[in-house]
């Protein structure tokens, strides 16, 4: 049976929300490349409810970013976006739940949209992708091209789905702080080294750099762990001091 969300007497409000844009815009994903990441889980979206299209979609205020996508028509599936105009997932940001629709054709909240005449879109299941911190970014759904009687069962795979998003999209906010903050230890390292004149001094400094180094390429090649990017405490303490010992320089003019 088909789904609509609680009615929303103005929508924009809901979709142009400052924090929620923030948000969004903090996990910088829009006009991103495709990553395997999101690609795999699109495909798995599709395979496991037998849908043709499967969507992971950002909705921005004006606009709805595929991060990921499975099976959308041309030019879409080159584009990665359509306007609002041609946006279901918007009503699942609108309305903070799950949108099922077996016919958008007759359906009263989107019968006029223009997906159902430029991407065929005609049976959606959709579910928000809902931060840690309570913010509605976009959807994971699935779209069929004939009408369809979604069961219950698929829409509790594409919760269970939806949380995978989630966990890949803030494993990438965590990764660059990582390296935001290694970034930081390397600027350290330089200056350190520069002022140093202990031997043993300096090599600490070329152990430490090397660990860096080594968690820098784990990040990479996505196979960091915690235990890689950490620093052992009395290393943090040991280059916190050396720190504080060129800042009471830099304050002596020395």
């Amino acid at each position: 049976m088909d789904s609509t969300p609680t009615p929303v007497e103005n929508t924009l409000p809901a979709l142009s929300d400052a924090t929620r844009l923030a948000a969004l815009r903090r996990y910088a994903l829009l006009d991103t490349p495709a990553e395997q990441g999101f690609d795999r889980l699109t495909r798995l979206a599709s395979r496991l409810v037998g849908a043709p299209i499967s969507l992971i979609s950002l909705v921005d205020e004006d606009r709805q970013f595929f991060k990921s996508q499975c099976g959308l028509p041309e030019p879409w599936a080159s584009m990665r976006q359509t306007p609002l105009s041609h946006s279901f997932c918007q009503h699942v940001v609108i309305g903070r739940e799950p949108l099922v629709i077996e016919d958008a054709r007759h359906h009263p909240l989107v019968h006029d949209n223009l997906a159902i005449r430029d991407l065929g879109v005609v049976a959606y299941l959709g579910v928000p992708l809902t931060s840690s911190g309570g913010h509605h970014l976009g959807t994971l759904c699935v779209i069929d091209t004939k009408p369809r009687e979604w069961l219950p069962e698929e829409l509790e795979l594409l919760l269970e789905l939806s949380g995978s998003v989630i966990t890949e999209i803030e494993l990438r906010v965590a990764l660059r702080e990582i390296e935001r903050e290694q970034a930081e230890r390397e600027a350290v390292f330089a200056r350190v080294t520069e002022q140093a004149r202990d031997p043993h001094a300096l090599a600490r400094l070329e152990r430490i750099r090397e660990s860096a180094r080594i968690a820098e390429d784990r990040l990479a090649n996505r196979t960091a762990t915690l235990i890689d990017v950490a620093i052992p405490p009395r290393d943090v303490l040991w280059l916190a001091e050396q720190l504080d010992r060129l800042r009471e320089a830099d304050a002596r003019g020395t």
